[in-house]
C-alpha cells in the first residue's frame, strides 16, 4: 500500500511577534501569504488580488494595481474627448436637407 502525503492546509508563523496563518495553494505548491488569492486564468498566486482583466489580459493585483487605475482614467478621459467631439461634429455639420 503506497501512503501519500499531503501538506497541511494552514500552517502558523511567527513574524515579529505577531502569529500569521498561511494557507497552502494545491496548484503553485507553495503558502501563500495573506490577502492573496490564486487566479485561475493566470494559474498563479496574487498578493491582493482584485480580478482578473480581460481587457488587459492580466490580474489587477497589489503591484500593478496603480497601472490599471491610471489605464481607466486614460481611457475615460477618451471617451469623454470622443464624446465631445462627436457632439461638437453634430452641432456645426449643416444637415443636408436645409437650404
Amino acid at each position: 500500500m503506497k501512503m501519500i502525503f499531503r501538506t497541511p492546509l494552514f500552517m502558523n508563523v511567527n513574524i515579529k511577534g505577531v502569529t500569521v496563518r498561511l494557507k497552502y495553494c494545491d496548484t503553485c505548491h507553495f503558502y501563500r501569504p495573506p490577502r492573496t488569492s490564486h487566479c485561475s486564468m493566470c494559474n498563479r498566486c496574487i498578493e491582493n488580488f482584485d480580478h482578473h482583466c480581460p481587457w488587459v489580459n492580466n490580474c489587477v493585483g497589489k503591484r500593478n494595481y496603480r497601472f490599471f487605475f491610471c489605464f481607466l482614467m486614460w481611457l475615460s478621459l477618451h471617451i469623454i474627448l470622443t464624446l465631445a467631439l462627436c457632439i461638437y461634429q453634430c452641432a456645426t455639420v449643416n444637415p443636408l436637407w436645409s437650404d
